[in-house]
């Protein structure tokens, strides 16, 4: 194709390819997963875990269980200690958040009801239901029904999830926090990589040696009068075998990627300098995308610290402050408060 137009397309196609979403179970949990490596993402999960598992002033727990039956309230109450529901719920909200899905494998004892319970990735658990109806789980997706000895009993596990706004064959599982950021994440990730990359390339200054060689000096010693100058300037690089790495002398005169050009007499020796870019501050495209990100994150960017406008006290809880993030909140505070509520469900039974 004339004019480059062929490395244009094949660009635009990897482009298309990186951010083309699959909506598949175990694909949307390995891009969540991805996710939160990365810092701007983990810390909107925590906030969201610490704002979610709040301490209640009157009752200092994080849950509770009210009930006029007073043994019915110590029962539950001393079952959800037994647990230690406040030291695991809100490592359960953020699981939550971020996958939409946390399963628990419950232990229990006949007569002591649930004494434990442990934590099973969500690519390893697989609901089966019958008509909307669950009959039980399994370690793998079912196309059939499943033979007995691989369906787990519906009380065996407990699920958690994250109700979304979202009907469709994938609604028996949770809608994670993340799940509107994915096709933005991936976008701002090659955007900063390609940031980073051209910071390498363009953006340093280099020094132009230009070494004098003399109008009579054979090639060959030439290039050999540029060696030794250019060895004088950089640091020493050398394997050593008491240690089994290679070692490096640091020279306070070297430069890396500098460039030595051979001279002659009639030009003396002298040291240029090579600008680099000067525009390493123009990073509004990289700015878009992050305003962007923390919209569908539902976190004003200036309380995490991008922004200096003043509206939100960091020393305050922002549920207190913004009706999104605060909406966003108790979608996780329900789906763990009713977790809990089926796991008091079958201790007592």
């Amino acid at each position: 194709m004339p004019g480059g137009a062929g490395d244009a397309t094949q660009t635009w196609n990897w482009y298309r390819s990186q951010v083309e979403l699959s909506h598949e179970r175990l694909e949307l949990y390995r891009d969540y997963l991805e996710m939160d490596q990365d810092d701007l993402v983990a810390s909107v999960l925590d906030a969201v875990a610490e704002d979610a598992s709040q301490i209640d002033f009157m009752n200092q727990r994080t849950l509770w269980v009210e009930s006029d039956n007073p043994l019915i309230e110590q029962t539950c109450n001393a079952t959800l200690d037994r647990l230690k529901a406040e030291e695991n719920v809100a490592s359960i909200i953020r699981e939550t958040a971020k996958f939409g899905d946390d399963f628990e494998f419950l232990h229990y004892e006949k007569g002591r009801g649930v004494i434990g319970h442990e934590y099973y990735p969500p690519d390893m658990v697989w609901r089966y239901e019958v008509n909307g109806e669950l009959w039980g789980f399994t370690s793998n997706e079912q196309t059939g029904a499943p033979r007995a000895e691989d369906l787990t009993l519906p009380w065996q596990f407990q699920h958690f999830f994250r109700l979304g706004g979202r009907r469709s064959p994938g609604a028996r599982y949770g809608d994670s926090w993340l799940r509107p950021s994915r096709r933005l994440y991936r976008k701002l990730q090659m955007a900063e990589d390609a940031m980073v990359m051209y910071r390498i390339r363009r953006a340093p200054d280099r020094d132009v040696y230009y070494i004098d060689v003399g109008t009579e000096t054979p090639p060959a010693e030439q290039a050999a009068v540029v060696k030794m100058w250019k060895r004088l300037f950089k640091k020493n690089i050398a394997y050593d075998p008491a240690q089994g790495k290679f070692r490096s002398d640091y020279n306070p005169m070297g430069f890396d990627e500098d460039i030595f050009f051979p001279t002659n007499a009639a030009k003396t020796s002298r040291i240029e300098r090579l600008q680099g870019r000067t525009n390493v501050g123009e990073i509004f495209d990289i700015e878009f995308l992050v305003n962007r990100l923390f919209s569908t994150l539902r976190a004003p960017k200036d309380y995490f610290g991008f922004g200096e406008s003043g509206a939100f006290d960091r020393g305050k809880s922002l549920e207190q402050q913004d009706i999104r993030w605060s909406r966003g909140i108790k979608s996780v505070q329900l789906g763990a408060t009713q977790g809990y509520a089926r796991i008091l469900q079958i201790d007592m039974a």
